[in-house]
């Protein structure tokens, strides 16, 4: 988890709130790298005047659905996602699955991107890298243009 609750909202959430102020005062969008398990902090992160929560980390590794974060927060702050690595290491099957159901849950897509983790091993098994690159940019080009509708 990034942080114990009650230690984010003492200590980071006063900080993470003057900056957007200060930030967005200018004109800026705020983001903020937040990998890992959420979960505990769904219920403060919009309290912050974040943006856009960078790196967010579905399950299997992450502890917060998309679709969890999604109604918690609405379209109020953009979800740029992490593909789970640990989904590719189970092939292109599972990958395409998985992004699919990411798609479902994004429809029709406002207020999210999909990234990649660095986290995908590049040798093996079978350059993995990239045939999952390949696997989810296919899908993506198929499915994920925005309205996002999946058959």
């Amino acid at each position: 988890r990034v942080t114990n609750p009650k230690l984010f909202e003492r200590y980071l959430l006063p900080v993470y709130k003057k900056a957007s102020d200060i930030l967005h005062s200018k004109g800026k969008i705020v983001s903020a790298h937040m990998d890992g398990a959420l979960k505990c902090l769904k219920d403060l992160i919009p309290k912050t005047g974040l943006d856009v929560v960078e790196a967010f980390t579905p399950p299997p590794l992450g502890d917060l659905p998309l679709s969890e974060a999604r109604e918690e927060w609405g379209e109020k702050i953009i979800i740029s996602a992490n593909f789970p690595e640990t989904v590719c290491l189970n092939g292109v099957e599972a990958i395409k699955q998985y992004t699919l159901e990411i798609l479902k849950t994004v429809a029709p897509g406002d207020a999210f991107m999909l990234t990649v983790t660095e986290d995908i091993p590049y040798k093996e098994p079978n350059d993995l890298l990239e045939i999952s690159l390949r696997t989810i940019t296919k899908i993506m080009y198929e499915y994920g243009r925005y309205p996002v509708k999946i058959p």
